[in-house]
């Protein structure tokens, strides 16, 4: 094993999934596997589907019980100290350093912050406290957010023992920033520069991918393409993995 992979091998990406987007899955894990095949992984989701996950692991989750435990339950099944927390619509278009990914989880394990984001995302200054990586200031309302995110597990597993939600949409976000503050979690988040893609997150140079590929979900509406948003990448995606856009529609 050579020095950087080393580097990862207590690191391991976290899939949190559902059954209903099992039509994302093809697209998202062999976008993984060109652009990132370094990356241990682990999809989240709540019963058995019918898919080659190849040498990712699956952990099925209870969705009987509250959202914060099924994550609970899930989390506490991982042996690795930091995860890499994603969802399944966060596709991955260009490739990925594992240099670069190393040096931050490495970051992590020498300061006492909980999570880098991997992109900047409704937030504002803060300072820069390693080269292109700047503290999430403690006042902004999404200390956490769903973003992809390095993060300590144990302290990710803190806060939904703190919080704990029923469901994972809705003002979740930031109820959880809220218990960030109390419970003294803070993080930082990357950014080199990279041009704003919409009205509160920048595209990501580190770990470029879509934030989010589908939309309206979360607020009740169809979950679709969203093309409004990434359009260009979405287009060639589509096309490349043979996936109708009139199933979903697009937004």
């Amino acid at each position: 094993m050579n020095q950087t992979k080393a580097g990862i091998k207590d690191l391991r990406m976290v899939v949190w999934s559902h059954s209903t987007y099992s039509d994302l899955w093809k697209m998202f894990f062999g976008q993984l596997e060109e652009n990132a095949s370094f990356f241990k992984k682990t999809l989240l989701v709540e019963k058995k589907v019918d898919f080659d996950f190849k040498d990712c692991d699956v952990i099925i989750n209870d969705e009987k019980l509250p959202w914060c435990q099924r994550l609970i339950n899930c989390l506490e099944k991982i042996d690795e100290k930091y995860i890499v927390w994603m969802l399944e619509d966060f596709i991955i278009y260009n490739a990925v350093d594992i240099n670069d990914i190393a040096r931050l989880k490495n970051f992590l394990e020498n300061t006492e912050y909980s999570y880098v984001k991997l992109l900047r995302a409704g937030i504002d200054g803060g300072k820069e406290v390693i080269k292109n990586v700047y503290e999430v200031p403690m006042n902004n309302k999404y200390l956490y957010s769903l973003n992809a995110t390095i993060w300590k597990k144990e302290a990710l597993i803190k806060l939904f023992k703190n919080y704990r939600p029923e469901k994972l949409f809705g003002a979740f976000e930031i109820e959880a920033s809220k218990i960030c503050r109390e419970i003294d979690i803070y993080g930082c988040y990357h950014y080199a520069n990279e041009p704003k893609r919409a009205r509160l997150h920048y595209d990501s140079s580190i770990f470029p991918h879509i934030m989010s590929a589908i939309k309206g979900g979360c607020v009740g509406k169809r979950p679709s393409w969203n093309m409004t948003q990434y359009s260009h990448e979405l287009n060639a995606l589509l096309k490349k993995y043979n996936i109708d856009r009139n199933i979903r529609g697009v937004c």
